[in-house]
C-alpha cells in the first residue's frame, strides 16, 4: 500500500462525517475577510433570531468587510466550529483565543 492509497482512506473517512449543522452545507452565512483569507481566527459565532449563522474574528467591523459563505466552507476553514453547531435561534459564542472555551449566552 502507497501514500497515496492512506490518504484515500482518511479522506474518505472524513467524508462519512455527518454535517453537525441542521442547515444544509450550502446555507449562506456571513463571515469577515479577516477570517476568509485566514489572518485572524473565528472567535465569535452567532446564531441569529432568524436563522442566519455569523462567524466573526470578534473585532468591529464595516460592512464592506462582510463576505457571504457556505457553512460547509466555513467548516473547512475551522472544522472546530462543528462544535457550536448546536447553538440555538439566538445565541452567540464567543472565545478570547483559540485555545479558550467559548462561552454561550442569548441576545437581549
Amino acid at each position: 500500500m502507497g501514500l497515496l492509497d492512506k490518504f484515500k482512506r482518511v479522506e474518505k473517512k472524513a467524508d462519512n462525517r455527518k454535517f453537525p449543522f441542521e442547515d444544509s452545507p450550502d446555507t449562506a452565512c456571513i463571515t469577515c475577510y479577516h477570517v476568509l483569507e485566514g489572518y485572524k481566527p473565528i472567535l465569535y459565532v452567532s446564531h441569529d433570531e432568524d436563522g442566519y449563522w455569523q462567524f466573526l474574528c470578534g473585532e468591529n467591523h464595516k460592512e464592506e468587510d462582510a463576505r457571504v459563505v457556505s457553512l460547509g466552507e466555513i467548516l473547512s476553514i475551522d472544522e472546530s466550529m462543528r462544535d457550536l453547531a448546536v447553538l440555538d435561534y439566538g445565541q452567540y459564542a464567543t472565545s478570547e483565543s483559540v485555545e479558550g472555551n467559548w462561552t454561550v449566552k442569548y441576545k437581549n
